[in-house]
């Protein structure tokens, strides 16, 4: 386990069981405050906040100004080999999502999250098409493609 206290309020790059993130780790929720059977982080990026649990935690070190995994994007998939089909999907990828109802969204691929760590929610995927910023969720999604790069 990690003392993530000694973290709160400094600059971080973690790396989970299925995604990495960095930011500014604002906030460690521990079991008793929260009511759940696992503590949360709440980490801050340039897209936003994002909530994840402790035990996903593989590793957490601080990043300083010249850390080369600061990057366009916050959250980026370890290894994506889940129900989507996914493996290895970089973060510089440009992503064609086909959706079940035939619509298709062409953008920059932002994150992956799975269902543990979007709880209670679905496995879902975010991209980026013309600065708008959609989720979408594994019961939606018909097909992922990468089509190129930014």
């Amino acid at each position: 386990m990690f003392e993530f206290n000694n973290y709160l309020n400094k600059q971080v790059f973690i790396t989970c069981t299925n995604f990495r993130v960095s930011g500014k780790l604002l906030e460690y929720i521990n079991t008793e405050d929260s009511g759940r059977s696992d503590a949360e982080l709440e980490v801050e990026t340039q897209f936003g906040l994002r909530n994840f649990y402790a035990s996903s935690v593989e590793s957490i070190e601080l990043l300083s100004s010249e850390h080369p995994t600061l990057t366009s994007h916050d959250m980026y998939p370890k290894s994506c080999s889940g129900t989507l089909g996914i493996n290895e999907l970089p973060f510089d990828a440009v992503i064609c999502v086909t959706l079940k109802d035939g619509k298709s969204f062409v953008g920059d691929y932002v994150s992956w999250t799975s269902a543990l760590d979007n709880e209670p929610d679905d496995e879902s995927i975010s991209i980026r098409v013309d600065g708008t910023l959609y989720e979408m969720f594994l019961d939606e999604i018909e097909s992922v493609k990468e089509v190129g790069k930014y």
